[in-house]
Parts: C-alpha cells; sequence; structure tokens
C-alpha cells in the first residue's frame, strides 16, 4: 500500500541520519502540540511545513505519542502507530518484568514497535524478532530513545535459524490480540504453543502475555500464571514456564509492587452477613485469579454483590492494606426508593452493580453537585458510599 510505502520511507530516512531525526522529532513536536490544542487536521496541513506525502503517517506518530503520555517516560519521542499506542506494553509493567526475569540473554518474537523489549534490553542482551516492516524499524528507533544497544531482525521468526537464538535462552512473546485470539488463546500469532514446541529444547524458559481474560485451566500448561493490574485495574496475564518457587497463580499490584501467590492455603469469605459499614472493590487482578483468600483480614469481610464485572465486599471496619478501594457508607435505601433518593440528594450518583445500558443515563445523569456518591447493591438494599482517599 502507498501509505506503508511512505510510513517506511519516513523510518528509513529518520534511522539514516541523526539531524534528519531531530527535524522529523522537531515537526512531530509541532504536530502534537497542535493537536493537544484542538486544531483540525485541515488546519495542521496548511500550516505545518512536511511533505505531503508524508503527512498523514507523522499525524498518525504525533497522535500516538499524545495516547501514551502516562505509559511512558520518553513519549515525546517514540515511535509508535496507532495499534502499538494502544497495545504496547506500558514502561512501569516493561520495567517490573525486566527485572523480575532470570538474567540471560532474551529474544522477543513479534516484538512489535520494541517498547517491552527495550525494558529487557536495560539489563540483558536482546534480539527482537518483528516481521512487520515498519514496527521493527520503530523498535530500533526507539531502543535510540532509551539508549539501549538491542539487535532488531526484520524477518518472520521461522526464517530466523535456531542457532541465531542460541542455547539457554529466554524467550518472550506478547502475540498480536485479535478479536478472535482474545476469545480463543489457539489463534494467538506468534502460536505460544508453537514456539514451545520449535524451541523447547534450547529455551531457557518461556514468557508470553496472554489476553487478560483467558482461563488458564484452558491452557494446562505446567508453570506460573501472573495476574496484573495497574492502578487496580487488570492489565496483564502472563505465562512462566519455570518459576523458582513453582507457584502456579501470582498476582502483582503496581504501582506497589505488592505481590500475592498461592504458595499457602487461603481464608473462606463469608456471605451476607448484613448491612455493612465499609464496602470494599477488590483489585480487579486478586479476582481474576483467585487470590482473593490471601488478603490479610479478608476473613472479616464478606461478599455483598457479585456480577459479570465486579465483586463488591462488605465489613465492619476498614481492612489494613486492603488492596482496592475503600468506602464508608453512609446511607441505606430500598432499591424502589433510589430514583428518588437521588432527585432529593443533590448527588452526582456512580452506580457499581450492573444495569440496563438503556436505562443508565436517565437513571444516573452526570449532571448534579460536585460531590459525587456510588451506589451499591446489598440484596434489595442499595447503599450509598462515599469514597475513602487513601493517604
Amino acid at each position: 500500500m502507498a501509505e506503508n510505502a511512505i510510513a517506511l520511507k519516513v523510518l528509513n530516512r529518520a534511522l539514516s541520519s541523526r539531524r534528519i531525526l531531530e527535524d522529523y522529532n522537531a515537526m512531530l513536536d509541532e504536530i502534537a502540540d497542535r493537536l493537544s490544542k484542538g486544531h483540525s487536521v485541515s488546519t495542521i496541513r496548511k500550516d505545518v511545513q512536511a511533505r505531503t506525502t508524508e503527512l498523514p503517517f507523522l499525524l498518525e506518530v504525533a497522535a500516538s505519542r499524545l495516547r501514551v503520555k502516562d505509559k511512558f517516560t520518553r513519549w515525546e519521542r517514540v515511535w509508535l502507530d496507532r495499534y502499538s499506542s494502544q497495545y504496547s506494553t506500558p514502561e512501569i509493567v516493561g520495567k517490573y518484568r525486566a527485572g523480575l526475569i532470570s538474567e540471560g540473554r532474551l529474544v522477543d518474537i513479534g516484538c512489535g514497535s520494541g517498547m517491552q523489549a527495550v525494558m529487557f534490553a536495560e539489563r540483558r542482551e536482546v534480539t527482537g524478532i518483528e516481521n512487520n516492516p515498519i514496527r521493527s524499524r520503530m523498535a530500533k528507533l526507539n531502543a535510540g530513545v532509551y539508549e539501549v544497544s538491542m539487535e532488531v531482525i526484520g524477518k518472520d521468526f521461522h526464517e530466523v535459524t535456531r542457532e541465531k537464538l542460541g542455547k539457554r535462552t529466554n524467550v518472550f512473546s506478547d502475540p498480536v490480540r485479535t478479536p478472535r485470539a482474545v476469545k480463543d488463546p489457539a489463534l494467538l500469532n506468534p502460536s505460544p504453543e508453537e514456539l514451545m514446541h520449535l524451541y523447547g529444547d534450547i529455551a531457557e524458559q518461556f514468557i508470553f502475555d496472554l489476553p487478560p481474560r483467558t482461563d488458564p485451566m484452558e491452557l494446562g500448561w505446567d508453570g506460573t500464571y501472573e495476574y496484573m493490574s495497574v492502578q487496580n485495574v487488570h492489565s496483564r496475564l502472563t505465562f512462566y514456564s519455570s518459576s523458582e518457587r513453582r507457584i502456579r497463580k501470582r498476582c502483582v499490584l503496581l504501582p506497589s509492587g505488592r505481590t500475592f501467590d498461592d504458595s499457602r492455603a487461603g481464608k473462606e469469605i463469608s456471605r451476607n452477613l448484613g448491612i455493612p459499614t465499609f464496602v470494599l472493590l477488590p483489585d480487579e487482578s486478586i479476582v481474576r485469579s483467585g487470590l482473593l483468600g490471601m488478603i490479610d483480614e479478608i476473613d472479616q469481610a464478606w461478599e455483598v454483590y457479585r456480577d459479570k464485572r465486579r465483586l463488591v465486599l462488605g465489613c465492619g471496619k476498614p481492612l489494613h492494606g486492603f488492596p482496592g478501594d475503600i468506602f464508608e457508607v453512609e446511607d441505606s435505601i430500598p432499591e424502589q426508593a433510589l430514583d428518588d433518593w437521588i432527585k432529593r440528594s443533590g448527588y452526582r450518583i456512580i452506580p457499581r452493580f450492573e444495569i440496563d445500558p438503556d436505562r443508565f443515563y436517565d437513571r444516573f445523569p452526570n449532571e448534579g453537585g460536585n460531590a459525587a456518591r456510588y451506589a451499591f447493591k446489598a440484596g434489595d438494599t442499595i447503599l450509598i458510599a462515599r469514597k475513602r482517599e487513601i493517604a
């Protein structure tokens, strides 16, 4: 496609000379500044002094930089396309994982624009393999952004010899996330099972990112499954084929770095013990990993509500160091009285229970006072609570 040819031309030019790279970055800075100020694309086309044929690609890169401001400390210089800006491993995750993997060489198969590979390369020798010519060149540029030495091979991994990978190498892969593969891990590309078959005799260990909602029981691979959250939101499910402690499931919470695992038996959680004084929303990864029983004092809480998206707990006092959000109950009303209560209160109400999407904005308009309150279900009762800020 003509668009790909233009993108390759820009990337090749940027790789050929530091001066040309700086010129492109200056142009991208100007475009990003205008985009952030709400300028239209047509206005930018008129004002930015760029080759007309290159501008669409530069617009995509500039928009991608703005999209990852919260993901990378050097966001103003990274080279990403739209897909990469959405799915690249965030820096906080990449650095954590780079420190977790055992020492030694690493091969990243299907490295994309290279952001996870770059974080690995801060600690060890890394080879990235990427058959998409645009992303393989972006990976080379991003290695320069983070000032790391990293080999990038622009080929399909089937074309790379086993000798090139070397023996006792860590093999990492974060497969492309197509809609079908999200529902069926067997459709991931590259296929983790194929990689294990091809390199099982030479790999030190395999590390695979999986669709976050994958059920490990359906895979049956021998190793550790790590559930990771960032700011209480489930972000990654990663498989490690070897583990120092032979832990089957582990949960890590970022940015705190707290971990939970199944190396011991967990505590039981009670049900339906009445109206709570406090409501707890556990970190999403802890719920998905099934490690909720590993939380200290969790036996003092009980299940208040559960649906497909969330689990709500209640307790009589805040649990010390609870990983998740804590809410203090201010009122409890019958469910049928909620609409009238909202009209009288003047609060902006944020529901935390399953609701018909067609009725959502009718029942819970955005208008209201500046103060927000959260609504939880406990049987036929609605709990009105305010969020407690953790110091």
